[in-house]
């Protein structure tokens, strides 16, 4: 974000831009350690387990229904993308 902060994804701010997730700030922490960061690892690993549901930002997510799991890796559906 302008202020540095740096959210996992474009649905980390709310419509009234109340921050919901915030994993660093580029003007404290370099980008590769904030990607790397246990923040970070968490959600990965909550995501692949198929558990985002767990984080408050991914449970109010419109397009958490559209993510699925493949090859342990995320992917979006084709759908999403073609809007």
């Amino acid at each position: 974000l302008a202020d540095g902060d740096v959210i996992p994804c474009c649905r980390g701010v709310s419509e009234g831009m109340h921050k919901l997730m915030v994993v660093g700030n580029v003007h404290k922490t370099p980008l590769k350690y904030i990607w790397k960061s246990k923040k970070m690892t968490i959600l990965r690993n909550l995501h692949r387990a198929g558990n985002s549901h767990a984080s408050r930002m991914c449970r109010v997510c419109g397009l958490r229904k559209e993510v699925i799991r493949q090859n342990g890796e995320m992917y979006i559906v084709r759908q999403v993308i073609q809007e």
